[in-house]
């Protein structure tokens, strides 16, 4: 930080490589000590980062999401929502990926950061309802994301 306060940059991390969690620790930092120009800069790296994301990268990502919901208030969304592509591009992946099913149900940041994961792999268009006829459904977009298909919904009816 000090660097980027005479430079207004800084190095991408300490062995100079391209980092998803070095640049949300940077934006942390931008936001802890109310410097907008460097929230701004981690932002723009952070992004950069992400689009050159591959599945290699997985427990780096989960470093930087850990940093991203435990320093940022939730309607800070710069970073949250720059995770949504790739949350949706590798979604079969990351629902298989151990440590980052762990994460997903450690209820971080208050449950926002699953929040945000349902969000991404589910299309809504409207909030689900529950159907109006008491007709079996049998399986729903919620089970069919989650795998629980078959199982008691909050939602929807699943007795057949």
């Amino acid at each position: 930080m000090l660097c980027f306060l005479y430079t207004g940059n800084y190095k991408d991390s300490e062995d100079h490589e391209p980092s998803v969690f070095w640049n949300a620790g940077m934006y942390a930092l931008g936001d802890k000590y109310d410097i907008p120009l460097l929230k701004n800069l981690a932002a723009i790296k952070f992004k950069k980062e992400l689009r050159d994301f591959d599945l290699t990268m997985t427990l780096e990502l989960l470093e930087a999401i850990k940093v991203i919901y435990t320093t940022t208030l939730a309607s800070d969304k710069v970073l949250r929502e720059a995770l949504t592509p790739v949350l949706k591009a590798y979604k079969t992946a990351l629902w298989r990926d151990e440590a980052f099913m762990e994460v997903f149900h450690s209820g971080l940041a208050d449950g926002e950061f699953a929040e945000d994961v349902v969000d991404a792999w589910v299309d809504f268009e409207s909030p689900a309802v529950a159907p109006a006829s008491t007709t079996p459904i049998s399986t729903c977009d919620c089970c069919q994301i989650l795998g629980c298909c078959g199982t008691m919904c909050d939602v929807y009816d699943h007795d057949a």
